[in-house]
């Protein structure tokens, strides 16, 4: 804070300076504070304060939507200012739309340059939507014939401040990027949050798409390359619609990394729509507990910083849900991954040299990433050496990397050693219990079915702390057996003993919703009315809510009065699944009969069953922008001899 003091007096002058620096530290909101802790972020409101007459309140800047907006306006008065001929001003209008077009289709291919020679064809072949700008063109073309329009246009874009030119040694060609990375991202919001653009939901979900140019699967840090665009779009976009886009595509395709981007929307945007917030920390917890990749701790660590939002009439039982699970997997720090220049040489040197905050997200963001498999096994070693430390946070976070790395790097494997290593911390009572349940997921994750009798005494052992977390990476592990001593029969007996003794207390509520969840897995159907008294005795809605999903999954035709009797349940959580159990049993009577009931619901855990959008993308990122050299033809220049195309 400091630092950024002595820059503002450094910039503006003493008085001025520090004048603003007064403001940032007691305003009624520290967002901006927060904000100018970014290096480039800081130089860009600085730049902006001090290149104008009259320059803006920091009250306006209220995002960072906001500062680049403020920046761009601020860099095309000074250029205005220098203007010498008419048509300079032409340009103007020009590169708005050239920008947030172009920035879009970069960020679509997954570009951080563009070569000149296909920004020339972008800039001839792209569809300009303002009439005065085809007009413009209309303009130039006449204005000099011997020089093609959008040749114009790429000079012009080369000197505008915005782009950087460089030539490329390699291919001995020149290409184009925007002044920084950010910039690209923020005129990429932009063309997002336009109102043509937010009619229609496929140019947000374009940029989530697994697959793009063609069908190359994306890795996990390249799929997060866009989601700084639809956080610079979600900023700007005053209904939150773009937010709701993504949430209800994440639902659609039970896809968690979209769940998060919503959540980091929200966080960011401090939306005053508490309907939307609700819902999204609703369907963390749903995402978390039973979505395609169970257990996904960034899940809980976005519902946890959602609760300071959510409405007063948020379900109290939900509250009380993730500030379980926040206890549970986020521990004593909240973690922020590192930029992906940090590379694990880098990453390594924070994690020997700095403070213990920064040492922790050092270590989560090793976990984060897609490496090769000769590095993601360097990295395993790495973190097993963690567990050497006397410090519970770092060996805590250690493991929970450890799940990181098996979760994205499937093809890394960890040795019998490292694996026997694992298990002696989850037998050691004096261990904590979250590096307990951390080792029991990471274990979990290898498959192994080795460790199914080190889970199965663990979950019988009343002492042991989230032993919720050993039931789900027992089922994960039986599942994958092929042992006769654990056939199926005697799994499901196993679990459904463990149910009826469970206690009654707060670890053994959240044990029982898991172990009854299990049954559903195992396809207890032998154990469903047995089951159901079971659950007429279960008064806790977390309870109840894993068991109506259980014993719907189990239930057939004769079982629709009873499942009925939770869609009156108060609990919107326990609605939906009793609700998702009724369509899955007898669809066809049942969905007319309550279809208005269902989107009805407040709630859109309930309403989204009979939600029939799809979001089936099958437009090219060229079809998605209208990209066609028949855009423009009727601007094409004519020319008297063919020499002179020859020598263009």
């Amino acid at each position: 804070d400091e630092q950024i003091r002595n820059n503002l007096k450094m910039e503006l002058g003493d008085e001025i300076g520090e004048k603003y620096f007064s403001e940032l530290c007691h305003s009624s909101k520290n967002y901006l504070l927060d904000i100018c802790r970014i290096p480039l972020l800081l130089s860009l409101v600085v730049n902006t304060l001090s290149g104008a007459d009259c320059p803006p309140s920091l009250e306006e800047l209220r995002s960072k939507s906001d500062i680049y907006e403020q920046f761009y306006e601020s860099l095309k008065r000074r250029q205005k200012m220098k203007n010498t001929t008419a048509s300079d001003d032409i340009y103007f209008e020009l590169r708005d739309e050239i920008f947030k077009t172009l920035s879009y289709y970069m960020q679509g291919k997954g570009l951080v340059y563009i070569e000149e020679s296909e920004l020339v064809s972008f800039i001839r072949n792209m569809k300009y939507t303002q009439c005065q700008n085809l007009d413009m063109i209309k303009y130039l073309q006449k204005k000099n014939e011997n020089y093609l329009w959008y040749l114009q246009v790429v000079d012009d874009l080369k000197k505008c401040g915005i782009l950087n030119v460089y030539n490329r040694l390699e291919t001995k060609t020149n290409a184009l990027a925007f002044i920084h990375q950010s910039f690209q991202e923020y005129f990429a919001g932009c063309f997002l949050s336009s109102k043509e653009r937010l009619k229609s939901t496929k140019y947000s979900i374009f940029l989530l798409k697994d697959e793009f140019n063609g069908g190359n699967v994306l890795k996990l840090t390249n799929k997060k390359k866009n989601w700084a665009t639809i956080e610079f779009a979600s900023n700007l976009d005053a209904q939150n619609i773009i937010i709701s886009y993504i949430m209800r595509y994440s639902q659609k395709r039970e896809d968690p990394d979209a769940l998060e981007l919503a959540a980091n929307c929200i966080i960011q945007d401090a939306t005053d729509n508490k309907c939307l917030v609700d819902d999204c920390c609703i369907w963390l917890l749903e995402a978390f507990k039973y979505w395609a990749i169970p257990y996904k701790y960034n899940l809980i660590y976005a519902a946890n910083s959602l609760l300071n939002h959510v409405s007063p009439s948020f379900p109290k039982r939900l509250k009380k849900d993730i500030m379980y699970f926040g206890k549970k997997y986020i521990g004593r720090h909240t973690t922020i991954e590192y930029p992906e220049s940090f590379d694990f040489d880098f990453l390594k040197q924070i994690i020997k040299k700095e403070k213990l905050e920064h040492k922790i997200n050092a270590i989560f963001t090793l976990g984060e990433r897609s490496w090769s498999l000769e590095n993601a096994s360097i990295i395993l070693d790495f973190l097993f050496l963690l567990l050497s430390y006397n410090n519970s946070d770092i060996r805590e976070q250690a493991v929970k990397s450890i799940k990181g790395v098996l979760e994205h790097n499937p093809s890394v494997r960890l040795s019998d050693e490292m694996k026997m290593y694992l298990i002696k911390i989850i037998e050691n009572k004096e261990e904590t219990g979250a590096i307990r349940t951390y080792t029991l997921n990471a274990i979990a994750k290898t498959g192994d079915t080795r460790a199914i009798p080190i889970f199965m005494n663990y979950l019988k052992d009343k002492e042991n702390p989230y032993r919720d977390s050993a039931s789900w990476s027992l089922q994960e592990l039986v599942v994958k057996s092929s042992d006769v001593k654990y056939s199926k029969d005697f799994m499901r007996k196993f679990y459904y003993d463990c149910l009826i003794s469970e206690s009654n207390d707060e670890d053994g509520m959240y044990s029982k919703g898991n172990l009854v969840y299990t049954l559903s897995k195992l396809n207890a159907t032998s154990y469903l009315d047995k089951l159901k008294k079971w659950i007429e005795t279960e008064n806790e809605p977390y309870v109840q809510e894993d068991g109506i999903n259980a014993i719907g999954a189990l239930a057939g035709i004769n079982d629709l009065p009873f499942i009925e009797k939770y869609t009156l349940s108060s609990d919107p959580v326990i609605r939906s699944k009793a609700y998702r159990s009724l369509l899955q049993i007898d669809r066809e009577n049942f969905f007319e009969k309550k279809r208005q009931q269902i989107l009805n619901d407040p709630y859109s855990i309930v309403s989204y069953i009979v939600d029939k959008e799809t979001f089936d993308i099958t437009e090219t990122l060229e079809e998605l922008l209208s990209i066609n050299p028949e855009n423009n033809k009727i601007y094409d220049q004519i020319y008297g001899s063919v020499g002179t195309v020859i020598n263009f």
